[in-house]
Parts: C-alpha cells; structure tokens; sequence
C-alpha cells in the first residue's frame, strides 16, 4: 500500500475508462488488437499519456506487443516478425521490489498528490507532506507541515492542521488541529485541539476546545465544552 492505494489501484485509477483487461499470463491475450500494451501490476509510476505515446510509436513501427516492466526497469517493443527492439530504462517503469524501489515510487506519488491538492486550491505551507491519495480537502484549507493524513479523512474548507498525524477523520469549517494525533474521530466547526492532544474515536462538537496533554477516547464532547489540558477523557 503506497499513500491509500494498492500499486494495483493506483494504476486501474490511471487507466480509468480505457479498454483494457486483466489477464495473468501471457498466453491469454487477445492478438487480434493491435498494437497492445502488456503491464505488470506492481508500476504505479505509469501514466496514460506515457502509454499513448508509447503506442503510436509502436504502430509506426508495425509492432504487434509493448511489453514493459522488464529486467532493466525499461520496455520491450515486439515486431510482427519477431524482432525485439529494448529502450533505455525511465522511472515509470520502476517495479516495486526492494527499499530502494519503494522510497523512489513513494516519493514521485507524494509530490503527484501534493501537486494535486495545491491545484486544488489547497494553502500548503512547507515541504514535508505525506497525505494518501484517499483523503479529501477541500479549497480554503491550509495544511502546515510536518503532517500526516491518511485513511479516508475529509477536511473541510477553513479548517488548520498544523503539525500533526490524522487517520480516518472528519475535521470540519474553520477547526484548529495542532501538534497532535487522532484517529478515526470528529471535530466539529470553530474547535480547536492540542497542542500534544490525542482523541480515538471522539466526537467533538461546536466550539469545543482540547488542550494540551488531553487524551479524548470513545468520549462525546458538547458544543461548548472545555477541556484545557492534563486530562484523560
């Protein structure tokens, strides 16, 4: 799993309506199409545009398969008479296999889902950012980093997370998060939490405050209520 997503996820969401199939050997594809591409299920790095242009080339050349993914990270290109043709190695081709392969793929998908999120209108102020592709934010949120925000975490417009690690959460309009770690909890619009505050599975209502060193668990906090720091609730 690489920021939310299998490297099998991560490419089917690339290739999102394209007409393509899954197949586990080779002997099972279909011939009759061609030129066609053959990609193994562990390069996330792979895009669409990469692929078309790939392709057209592959047809001027009257070739019948594109195979990537092999040895030397790079492609195969397949003439109808047989002729093999490598090319030289890209990063897209990268497999997933070793920690040296893993840190490379991670880290162009971290910039990928940062760039993604800046379009989007996202304020993000500082460079370390690891957020999983599944999580939503909406315009007008400002994101100070070092942050971590994984799972399916939404984050409504407004709203501050500084310096702080989110999984599973809804944070709503203009709430505060500073220097602290929840886990699949709740916080409602114009509360603040932390500093060095950790909530599990805490509903936080309107205009609530959580100190720090305030530990909320499987706890409902109403509208209004207070709770500065030292606690265990």
């Amino acid at each position: 799993i690489i920021l939310g997503r299998s490297a099998k996820e991560w490419i089917l969401k690339e290739f999102d309506g394209c007409d393509y199939e899954i197949v586990k050997d080779f002997s099972s594809i279909d011939e009759s199409h061609v030129p066609r591409a053959v990609l193994s299920l562990d390069m996330p790095l792979v895009t669409k545009k990469y692929i078309v242009r790939l392709l057209e080339t592959a047809l001027h050349k009257g070739a019948s398969r594109v195979v990537f993914g092999s040895d030397v990270n790079g492609f195969m290109l397949q003439t109808k008479k047989g002729r093999n043709t490598f090319f030289v190695e890209d990063e897209v081709f990268l497999q997933l296999g070793g920690a040296k392969n893993y840190n490379l793929v991670y880290n162009t998908l971290r910039e990928k889902v940062v760039a993604r999120l800046i379009q989007d209108g996202v304020v993000m102020k500082g460079a370390e950012f690891h957020i999983d592709d599944t999580v939503e934010i909406e315009s007008g949120a400002t994101l100070c980093a070092p942050l971590t925000i994984g799972g399916n975490t939404i984050v409504k417009a407004g709203a501050v997370i500084d310096n702080s690690n989110l999984q599973d959460c809804v944070i709503e309009h203009n709430a505060h998060i500073t220097c602290s770690h929840l886990v699949s909890s709740h916080v409602s619009e114009n509360s603040t939490v932390g500093p060095f505050a950790r909530l599990r599975d805490a509903d936080i209502n309107d205009n609530c405050r959580i100190g720090d060193f305030v530990e909320v668990k499987n706890s409902t906090l109403c509208q209004g209520v207070k709770c500065a720091h030292l606690a265990y609730v």
